[in-house]
């Protein structure tokens, strides 16, 4: 027979006002209103994620070349001729989206 797990203790509200704010109970949380969340969500509502990933694609491929490049673990002709490559290899995620 299997022993049954038991999780203490329950979320009750005596044990929300007494208990102690730890890295697992944060009392904090329940201070953050709905209202204050409308901005942020409808902030990520209305992204273009088209865009975004475009956008995003771009500055991570302009900051991983100057990386490697300054680090001298590529050259930079190296760096250009795979692009193309890279390219190809991200099309077929590029028409699912």
């Amino acid at each position: 027979m299997r022993k049954s797990i038991k999780y203490a203790p329950f979320l009750t509200l005596d044990y929300i006002i007494q208990e102690q704010e730890n890295k697992v109970f944060d009392r904090k949380l329940a201070q953050v209103r709905p209202a204050d969340l409308a901005e942020l969500i409808s902030a990520f509502a209305n992204a273009d994620a088209s865009a975004g990933l475009a956008w995003g694609a771009l500055i991570a491929l302009v900051v991983t070349v100057l990386y490697l490049v300054a680090r001298r673990v590529i050259t930079f002709k190296t760096a250009m001729n795979a692009i193309p490559k890279g390219f190809c290899a991200m099309v077929p995620a590029i028409i699912i989206l």
